[in-house]
């Protein structure tokens, strides 16, 4: 009787021990789905700015020196872009983003945007304090390997 029930409890180990392996396999398929979809609707929140996205980058509008945004409704859309980035910053302060992979997947976009010399004066220089969040995000691509303009302020704590 007694190996009956040694063989019952190694069985329901076993057992335990496989319902155990596979529930931490669907949730490991499960985070890595929800990731992809995640960076696929940033991807979508991105894309709602492709005017300005396209203006800063090399060969646009804006990508020469001196050029840039000059209407009110300009200045409001790059405004909003980098805001974006903003709370993306907030993603990676909470975990949700890795900066690297924010790096490899959107630092030459937040590149594109401190390039611009107009834009990094009025925002990232003489309106920093506005946008300590872009500041913090700049930093952290900055620990990744990004070369960014030297005359951004450096607004951390």
């Amino acid at each position: 009787m007694q190996v009956v029930q040694l063989v019952v409890s190694i069985v329901g180990v076993v057992g335990a021990l496989i319902g155990l392996w596979y529930a931490g396999r669907q949730l490991h398929n499960s985070r890595l789905s929800s990731r992809g979809s995640f960076l696929l609707e940033l991807d979508s929140a991105l894309n709602r700015h492709a005017e300005t996205h396209s203006r800063l980058r090399p060969g646009g509008d804006w990508a020469g020196t001196g050029r840039g945004p000059e209407s009110a409704d300009e200045w409001i859309a790059v405004e909003d872009y980098m805001g974006l980035f903003e709370r993306i910053e907030v993603l990676i302060e909470g975990g949700v983003l890795d900066a690297s992979l924010v790096n490899r997947l959107y630092g030459y976009r937040i590149h594109n945007i401190v390039a611009n010399p107009r834009i990094r004066k009025v925002k990232l220089i003489d309106g920093a304090e506005g946008w300590k969040d872009f500041h913090s995000l700049l930093r952290r691509l900055e620990q990744e390997g990004r070369k960014l303009p030297s005359d951004i302020p450096d607004l951390s704590p």
